[in-house]
């Protein structure tokens, strides 16, 4: 099933269709928008990180759980072969109308994670942005992440750290304190006592080892980028000095604690390249 069009623009979909099933908090609400519009922009940025290992012209693309289209839609400008889809129809009528100020014609699906409806191998790359925390069984999204896959292609993976002090102080969905840290019941009664939402939509917070683990099971090897980004910031600042014993400590150690201090216990959100692979 494919979205209708619609002669309304995105912003004003998004508020007659999105807005009534946020949660009241206006905060929450500001924030949810203002993240969704920078969605192409996040596209954008993600294409240049994957310039880096590859061409990306002329590439299959698929976004999982696309929401309001913002990433497909960057991608599309780079590829016409690109396909999104999304659970709910409301998310797909305002990507319709957003992809449509923005020059690009989407190709929408209403269709599940856990059940994409593509061939095997089919895409070079695959991006599961703010996704796999709402799947009530993740495993069926990467196993099938797996599959649609290419040999040798890239899937793009983003991840809420449930145990991050930034997270549990106030955690990236709800705003609320200490709700990661609850078991899935108490959960639900926490966000709808604080009117955050009639229910709880995230189901799913893993740790660091399981959520590799989980995508090794499938095949594919995950690479942390914030773990990329700070090694790279830490040999810049270095790079102003002569090389020597000293500074490959430096970095040895700095790379040893970032690795399993910093990006398993205070990363806020996991952002990871996979490769399958050849």
């Amino acid at each position: 099933m494919v979205p209708q069009m619609s002669n309304k623009d995105a912003r004003t979909l998004w508020k007659e269709l999105i807005k009534p099933v946020v949660p009241g908090s206006k905060k929450l609400y500001e924030l949810y928008f203002m993240y969704t519009f920078l969605g192409v922009k996040r596209g954008e940025m993600l294409l240049e990180v994957l310039k880096r290992f590859s061409p990306v012209e002329g590439k299959f693309f698929l976004d999982v759980g696309c929401g309001a289209g913002g990433l497909a839609i960057a991608f599309m400008k780079k590829s016409s072969t690109t396909v999104a889809f999304d659970i709910d129809p409301k998310y797909l009528k305002v990507a319709r109308a957003w992809g449509d100020e923005e020059g690009v014609e989407l190709n929408l699906l209403m269709a599940s994670g856990e059940s994409m409806p593509f061939r095997n191998g089919a895409f070079d790359f695959v991006a599961c942005s703010d996704i796999i925390e709402h799947l009530n069984d993740p495993f069926r999204m990467v196993s099938e992440v797996a599959r649609v896959l290419k040999k040798g292609g890239i899937v793009y993976l983003t991840c809420p750290n449930r145990i991050s002090p930034r997270i549990i102080w106030k955690d990236n969905h709800y705003l609320l304190p200490f709700f990661t840290l609850l078991p899935r019941r108490f959960a639900d009664v926490y966000v709808k006592n604080m009117k955050r939402g009639e229910s709880n939509e995230v189901f799913f917070l893993p740790s660091y080892p399981r959520l590799v683990g989980l995508f090794e099971k499938a095949g594919i090897r995950l690479y942390s980028w914030n773990l990329e980004e700070k090694i790279c910031a830490l040999k810049a600042a270095l790079s102003r000095f002569k090389s020597n014993r000293a500074g490959d400590l430096i970095i040895r150690v700095a790379t040893f604690m970032l690795k399993h201090f910093y990006l398993k216990w205070l990363c806020p959100v996991w952002i990871f390249l996979g490769k399958k692979p050849n």
